[in-house]
């Protein structure tokens, strides 16, 4: 397993992708090895898929040092840097867009913060689905795309596509086991 956590260590990963696929695996691999019911041996496990999980979410963190509070697209996990070079990206033209997809952080952000203790990555998520949630239009709908340092949407559509479809539905599973009060 460590050999493909290293891959993701080398190259610029989109954070979202990132986020559901890697840290999510690795939060719900933890739980369930620490689940009453598994079928672990006691004291094999001793929260190394945790421990993984948060180096990984220290290295998600810088991306949500923008004005906006939204995080960067894409970042660079072995160095821990986030990529604003124009030149970089091939899938789209201007690597500060985020996609609403992006606002859905909140779910495996959120479980590593109650997971650790360490409240920062359930904060930098949460204050990025607020700011998102602040810029809705008067018909309380979102874009698809925006620019994160100037906060200003590049793709006004809106529609019930993976990217929207995520922002609305994953909170709502982030709500279900917490207070409710957010």
């Amino acid at each position: 397993f460590y050999h493909a956590y290293e891959n993701y260590m080398v190259h610029a990963f989109p954070v979202s992708f990132c986020n559901i696929r890697v840290l999510g695996g690795l939060v719900s691999a933890h739980i369930l090895a620490t689940d009453s019911k598994s079928r672990l041996e006691h004291g094999l496990y001793k929260n190394q898929l945790l421990d993984l999980a948060r180096d990984l979410g220290q290295r998600f963190l810088p991306a949500f040092e923008t004005p906006t509070g939204l995080p960067y697209a894409w970042i660079n996990l072995k160095v821990t840097y986030v990529i604003m070079d124009q030149s970089f990206s091939f899938m789209f033209k201007g690597v500060n867009k985020l996609f609403l997809a992006s606002g859905s952080l909140i779910l495996e952000m959120g479980a590593l913060s109650r997971l650790t203790g360490d409240p920062r990555f359930q904060a930098a998520a949460l204050r990025a689905l607020r700011k998102l949630w602040s810029m809705r239009s008067p018909l309380n709908l979102l874009g698809t795309t925006l620019d994160v340092v100037t906060g200003e949407w590049i793709e006004y559509s809106s529609g019930v596509g993976a990217g929207t479809f995520s922002y609305f539905n994953i909170p709502n599973k982030f709500l279900c086991p917490a207070d409710g009060k957010d």
